[in-house]
């Protein structure tokens, strides 16, 4: 990790995440101390040392200290489809980045603004669709 006490792990996911892992996500601080607490950090420590031959250097004295205080450290947070919607649509030079955008236009809405514009400086003549008066 670049800067281990100021680490977050950001999750994003095109639609919605389950409710299991929305629990996990936003209880993320309690649920590993009572993985700490209840051995199980120390299990997948272990597991991870005897079945991986590069951590083999570490059977004798394993980083068990090291790795529960990271996690301790860990932030995790998630976006959804809406959220993440929601933040390139304020920012159109992130959206033209990833995304061909193209403008639409209400013809008939535009006709009318034009008009009426043209209008106000005194060209009604020059913008009248029948015969003008």
């Amino acid at each position: 990790m670049p800067d281990p006490d100021n680490f977050e792990y950001k999750l994003h996911v095109s639609n919605d995440l389950t409710e299991p892992a929305i629990t996990l996500i936003n209880e993320y601080a309690d649920k590993v101390s009572d993985e700490i607490t209840n051995g199980t950090i120390d299990k997948y420590i272990q597991e991870i040392i005897h079945e991986y031959e590069s951590f083999a250097a570490f059977k004798e004295n394993a980083p068990s200290d090291t790795v529960k205080s990271q996690l301790k450290k860990i932030k995790v947070s998630y976006s959804n489809a809406a959220e993440l919607s929601a933040r390139t649509y304020s920012n159109d030079r992130l959206l033209t980045l990833f995304f061909n955008v193209k403008t639409i236009v209400d013809l008939e809405g535009a006709d009318n603004l034009i008009r009426n514009a043209l209008d106000d400086y005194g060209l009604k003549y020059l913008t009248c669709r029948v015969p003008c008066d």
